[in-house]
């Protein structure tokens, strides 16, 4: 039986070379405009770079850290790439977070059902010592998205911050 949560798709690629093909292009394409903005750099592009590293290590060494309490709060958020507003407002006007954090992004796909294996993607997010975890949760067309069920089947999963279903905010 298949595990009702996974890190990646298992689905193979019927066209391996049509996909190696495809990356390949979008790669040269890409690799083109790098080449023609390195040149920028000693044009004055070097600030903003310079700004964005000073900026991130600012971020993620920040002193004092913020607080973390007790607890586990599911922020809902579109996508994994962006905060969600809520989180930030925390920290922001509290200056505090909660210990384990579960951000969860519900996608609804273009198909009428989707299998309980395959419903649950799961991403530290890059950080494993950050306390936070990224769940994106699928759903068909068709399917009814109950989120408090998708917290407890994430409650049993073998993720970075655990979570207890009965102190979830």
């Amino acid at each position: 039986a298949a595990s009702p949560i996974t890190r990646r798709s298992s689905k193979r690629c019927p066209r391996p070379w049509l996909v190696a093909a495809g990356a390949g292009f979008l790669l040269t394409i890409d690799l083109l405009f790098l080449a023609a903005n390195l040149t920028k750099i000693t044009h004055g592009a070097w600030l903003p770079l310079v700004i964005a590293i000073i900026a991130f290590k600012y971020l993620r060494d920040h002193k004092p850290p913020v607080t973390r309490v007790p607890g586990t709060a599911v922020f809902l958020n579109r996508n994994k790439i962006t905060a969600p507003l809520a989180m930030r407002a925390s920290v922001e006007h509290l200056h505090a977070l909660n210990e384990h954090v579960m951000i969860l992004s519900i996608h609804t796909l273009a198909v009428p059902h989707v299998t309980a294996a395959d419903r649950l993607v799961i991403d530290d997010l890059g950080y494993t010592d950050d306390g936070i975890t990224h769940a994106t949760a699928r759903f068909g067309y068709m399917d009814q998205p109950n989120v408090p069920a998708i917290v407890r089947q994430i409650e049993g999963a073998p993720i970075e911050s655990p979570i207890d279903i009965n102190e979830v905010s």
